[in-house]
């Protein structure tokens, strides 16, 4: 990553930015989480879009060693004269509508990443625990659950 690039993120960062919770998921059967949508996403970074970054996506996919078809999605961000760029590989999925949010979902983590933001419940791998295990854990003392905060001013 560029020095102009990581300077410009260091900057957005201090302002520890958590894009709004709007969209409620559900892992493990009956574990419910909140999460920031795409466009949550895409209003947190308007800061960053206004200094001049951008970011675009691009969608295809591709052969993997064991021959499967696997979806890819890259997102780069673009500052000056500098770039970073993350790309993704998922299996492919036969249902449209899944596809459709399989992308979202993972132009969504890429942005996320890149840009150093919080835009989910971090459950320190409570979704990989059963649902029992995830209660107790939330019930030990010292459990905060993440609140969301406005965008940060760059």
């Amino acid at each position: 990553m560029g020095a102009k690039i990581t300077k410009l993120l260091a900057e957005f960062q201090a302002g520890h930015p958590v894009a709004k919770f709007d969209k409620e998921g559900q892992a493990g059967g009956s574990r419910k989480y909140g999460y920031a949508s795409y466009n949550s996403v895409i209003e947190c970074l308007k800061p960053l879009a206004a200094k001049g970054l951008s970011w675009s996506h691009r969608v295809g996919g591709a052969y993997q060693d064991d021959n499967a078809y696997s979806l890819v999605v890259s997102t780069s961000l673009e500052y000056e004269d500098e770039q970073v760029v993350s790309t993704m590989y998922r299996p492919m999925m036969p249902d449209i509508q899944k596809l459709g949010s399989e992308i979202t979902y993972l132009k969504r983590y890429q942005l996320v990443a890149l840009c150093g933001m919080a835009a989910d419940e971090d459950d320190d791998g409570a979704a990989a625990m059963p649902a029992e295990a995830d209660t107790i854990a939330r019930k030990k003392p010292g459990f905060a659950k993440a609140t969301a905060a406005p965008a940060p001013a760059v």
